[in-house]
């Protein structure tokens, strides 16, 4: 049976940033692991640019990286077109919403990354994987 897409991204993201040299908190892409750099130099840039030039994801980020990989559809202002953000929405849901939640990490994605780190997102994405 084939994998489903939103299966497929979710995977992917996973792979992009299990290795902690490509992962990041605080921002979409970066270069450094906090984010936090002053000279941000993403500034201005479209999501595919982001992409192209960043070594870093959080784990949004690497979804985001994931649907570009998979050659899901970015609008033309370099945002998510309708069809894909509905898959990172769908993502984002399963996340929220899994049975066997850990009570003690509350939040969505995004906050879980910045909050809990590296080891947490990857553990959550990855029982979020077993239960689609």
């Amino acid at each position: 049976m084939a994998k489903s897409l939103k299966r497929q991204v979710l995977e992917r993201a996973i792979e992009i940033i299990s290795d902690e040299n490509h992962w990041c908190h605080h921002r979409l892409f970066s270069n450094e692991i906090d984010g936090f750099e002053f000279n941000n130099e993403f500034n201005g840039k479209s999501l595919k640019e982001q992409i192209k030039s960043s070594t870093r994801s959080c784990a949004i980020g690497a979804i985001y990286r994931a649907l570009n990989e998979l050659g899901l559809p970015l609008d033309e202002s370099g945002g998510l077109n309708k069809n894909t953000a509905f898959i990172l929405e769908e993502i984002g849901l399963n996340f929220l919403n899994r049975k066997n939640r850990n009570p003690n990490v509350v939040g969505g994605v995004a906050y879980v990354n910045d909050r809990y780190g590296h080891k947490v997102i990857i553990k959550e994405l990855k029982k979020t994987l077993e239960e689609m």
